[in-house]
């Protein structure tokens, strides 16, 4: 499902936060529950640990910390979020939502 940011540039030293919204996806009633973000670089390798530097549920959001990577890379992140909503069946609402990471060197 798209969320927003969508993409974003970034320098390899560069380290910050970035918040996933989720909150189109969601009721305005409805939890974030549990969180799974991970990332994968333009061969579908995994790059977690090379650009991501955790993550925090804020109400309907995801904070994720940024980090370092490659010039010239660009990076796949996932955000995989449970809610507290009930489908029918008894399982609880899910979603994911992915954002692209471009390092540039300026």
């Amino acid at each position: 499902m798209p969320v927003s940011p969508d993409s974003l540039q970034k320098q390899p030293y560069e380290q910050f936060n970035i918040s996933v919204d989720f909150k189109k996806q969601l009721a305005s009633d409805e939890t974030i529950t549990d969180v799974t973000v991970s990332a994968t670089d333009s061969s579908d390798a995994d790059a977690t640990t090379t650009i991501v530097e955790g993550s925090q549920i804020v109400g309907q959001t995801i904070k994720v910390g940024i980090m370092g990577g490659v010039t010239g890379e660009t990076y796949k992140l996932t955000c995989k979020i449970t809610t507290d909503a009930i489908m029918p069946g008894g399982n609880f609402e899910q979603y994911e939502g992915d954002v692209s990471i471009i390092v540039v060197e300026e």
